[in-house]
């Protein structure tokens, strides 16, 4: 979900949910870890929540871009005299009990220009690391 900048988050409920509850009644036991990053925005924001509620994954990496309560679904309009297409979100979500600016990780990792530059990725060698 790092780079997940949003879309229909019940996509991702009704393609990936399902088939990790069915993967987890097969192989109890398995871990999961999700990647957020400030570029996870609405439904990627929304999606990372769900795994983490409805499968214990553990959010690794940075606080999310979107913050965890607020208005989403937008709808698209034509303004009646200008006829400029306007948007606006209509429903509220609350996906975090406290309010903050982002979805806090489980584990947070900051990236850096040093890993950047060497091509180096330290969320997903913490996670590795756990895969033994």
């Amino acid at each position: 979900m790092r780079l997940n900048v949003g879309g229909n988050f019940d996509k991702g409920l009704k393609l990936m949910l399902p088939m990790f509850l069915n993967f987890n009644a097969l192989h109890p036991g398995v871990k999961y870890y999700v990647i957020t990053g400030r570029q996870t925005f609405s439904a990627g924001m929304s999606n990372a929540v769900h795994f983490r509620d409805c499968l214990d994954a553990k959010l690794v990496g940075e606080i999310t871009g979107a913050n965890p309560n607020g208005y989403q679904e937008i709808k698209w309009f034509n303004l009646p005299n200008s006829k400029l297409t306007a948007s606006c979100s209509q429903l509220y979500y609350t996906f975090q009990k406290k309010n903050s600016n982002g979805v806090l990780p489980d584990k947070k990792i900051e990236p850096s220009f040093e890993d950047y530059k060497k091509g180096n990725d330290p969320v997903l060698n913490w996670i590795l690391k756990r895969a033994d």
